[in-house]
């Protein structure tokens, strides 16, 4: 079950398995539906706290009724105590992507629900500035190379917008 909750959770947010695993109940705040990304958790080496991959991914993630529903739960029936008081301590990288693929059917990587996240979030018009922010990206110039596929999808949903516009516009002048 820890596996599935890291995985819903990285799928709603666009959070690194690295800073999700480094979450800890302080870092949900449950009234404002905020997450707090402000650590990562090394799990390769150090065992331990990690500074984020960089100052930007230090950051804020909105959350709706229905994750914080489901992380109350997940805290009641399934979360073990543990030292560092992290949400996720008893997960691995190999345990979640094995899961993944159970799900999937094929082989997709906990990374890939980062993507998933971003390209939803084009698709349905919030703005890039925004996305990258809630990414952690250091500028935009990483998410308009990333996700440079999704805007050419987006590009003609925008022509027929701004031809709306403007035949309103037109429409006024009598």
């Amino acid at each position: 079950y820890h596996s599935y909750a890291i995985i819903y959770l990285i799928a709603v947010t666009g959070m690194r398995f690295s800073e999700a695993l480094g979450l800890t109940w302080n870092d949900v705040d449950f009234n404002e539906k905020i997450i707090d990304v402000n650590k990562t958790y090394n799990y390769n080496t150090m065992y331990d706290f990690a500074p984020t991959k960089n100052a930007s991914s230090v950051r804020k993630i909105p959350v709706d009724d229905q994750t914080l529903s489901f992380l109350k739960e997940y805290k009641e029936k399934y979360w073990k105590e543990n030292e560092q008081n992290r949400i996720f301590a008893s997960v691995s990288n190999a345990a979640t992507n094995k899961t993944i693929k159970k799900i999937v059917g094929r082989n997709v990587h906990i990374h890939s629900l980062r993507h998933t996240y971003a390209s939803y979030l084009i698709s349905q018009g919030v703005d890039l500035i925004s996305i990258s922010q809630l990414l952690g990206h250091e500028n935009l110039n990483i998410t308009l190379k990333v996700y440079a596929h999704q805007l050419e999808q987006l590009k003609n949903k925008n022509h027929n917008r701004i031809r709306n516009i403007f035949e309103k516009f037109g429409a006024d002048l009598g």
